[in-house]
């Protein structure tokens, strides 16, 4: 992952003798070193409304708050190097957007802590230029061109329902724009600031773009997620640009085998992506081989490709995965595995080689575009901007 720049703070403060600190930096320094800013003082200046409309809303422990910071390292000068943040915040309470633009959108960064969002839009339901940050709260994205969209993402909590005429979650880079254009950038480069991070919660992605579409890392330690990809070749339900890696949590993930990808080798829990041989709907099970079911899912459309992660899923052990009406028994040939030939539809171009879950590299490859229902669609919301 690249250098993440928003986080969760935790502090905790203790009372030292310099005795104390002596010996504590003396053991630190095998683990750390002092940072560029480590020894100065830290100068913030906060704005305000001339009725303190800002600082009154936190002290209010109000639903939604917002704050601008201006903030130097150490005495500033008139060549000094100064940080402003802008940040937003909603905390709880009831909300139903109907919008032809972005439902909630901001120019910085957007936390979702709690509360209940129901959001129809005809652009992105979420959208943040810098990061969105999703701890707590159930959110219901009923219609949209993208459901989550921002540089980087952070899920660790709540309840995600999105249904995307696009993708579900897109992390990318630069200023939000719709459509076609988007965030831009060349779509098999990796972008170190573009990130999707997913460690709690339960997703839910119905998306006819890519499902999950991250222009950097993918990283899954925890939660459960269920994507309903494309039902064409040129998107997946899993897409990335960077590397992609699962530690833990739930996943099931069904699409078209043209552009779908499996989690990377640095994986340290199972994951198996398995592709079929003819398009199949209905519920995907997973079982041991004892017969007992350790996930389903029921797609929203049609699949021929399918990656399934969850803590059973071991190397050298079999399964049987049940895809509709047809079933098929698999052993796993390491901790991430591919089983079948990938299903490259007419006109597609060559599909990637998803054995190891990595898009290879170079020039994008050349061929036919995108289905036309699908680049009209496109066209049509940027019209809506």
């Amino acid at each position: 992952m690249a250098n993440q720049t928003i986080f969760k703070r935790y502090e905790y403060k203790y009372l030292l003798t310099a005795d104390q600190k002596k010996d504590l930096q003396a053991y630190m320094e095998t683990y750390m070193k002092p940072d560029a800013f480590g020894r100065n003082t830290i100068c913030n200046l906060y704005f305000d409304t001339p009725d303190y409309l800002l600082i009154r809303r936190s002290i209010e422990g109000k639903v939604y708050k917002e704050k601008i910071r201006l903030r130097t390292y150490g005495r500033a000068q008139d060549d000094s190097e100064a940080f402003i943040e802008l940040k937003k915040k909603l905390k709880d309470g009831t909300f139903t957007i109907d919008f032809c633009d972005d439902s909630l959108h901001t120019n910085g960064n957007l936390s979702i802590c709690g509360g209940t969002y129901t959001l129809s839009t005809g652009d992105d339901g979420m959208h943040a230029d810098g990061a969105d940050q999703v701890y707590g709260g159930e959110i219901t994205i009923k219609t949209c061109y993208e459901g989550i969209e921002g540089q980087n993402m952070e899920i660790s909590g709540g309840t995600i329902d999105i249904t995307a005429s696009d993708d579900g979650l897109n992390a990318a880079g630069g200023n939000d724009q719709s459509g076609m254009d988007g965030f831009g950038g060349d779509m098999f480069s990796a972008d170190e600031d573009a990130w999707i991070t997913i460690s709690g919660g339960t997703v839910t992605i119905d998306a006819t773009g890519d499902g999950i579409d991250s222009n950097g890392d993918l990283t899954v330690s925890g939660g459960n997620i269920f994507v309903s990809g494309p039902s064409d070749n040129g998107n997946g339900a899993l897409d990335y640009n960077g590397t992609a890696t699962i530690t833990g949590g739930t996943l099931v993930a069904a699409g078209m085998s043209g552009m779908e990808q499996n989690f990377g080798s640095d994986s340290t829990q199972g994951t198996l992506m398995m592709n079929l041989t003819d398009n199949q709907s209905g519920k995907i099970t997973l079982e041991d081989a004892n017969g007992n079911t350790l996930v389903s899912y029921t797609p929203m459309r049609e699949y021929n490709s399918v990656v399934i992660s969850c803590a059973e899923l071991s190397d050298g052990s079999t399964y049987t995965i049940h895809t509709g009406e047809n079933s098929r028994e698999v052993t796993m040939e390491g901790l991430v595995y591919t089983d079948g030939e990938v299903t490259n539809a007419p006109g597609q171009g060559n599909p990637p080689d998803t054995q190891n879950g990595d898009r290879p590299q170079g020039d994008a490859p050349q061929g036919n575009p995108v289905d036309s229902s699908n680049e009209q669609t496109k066209e049509e919301s940027d019209g809506q901007k």
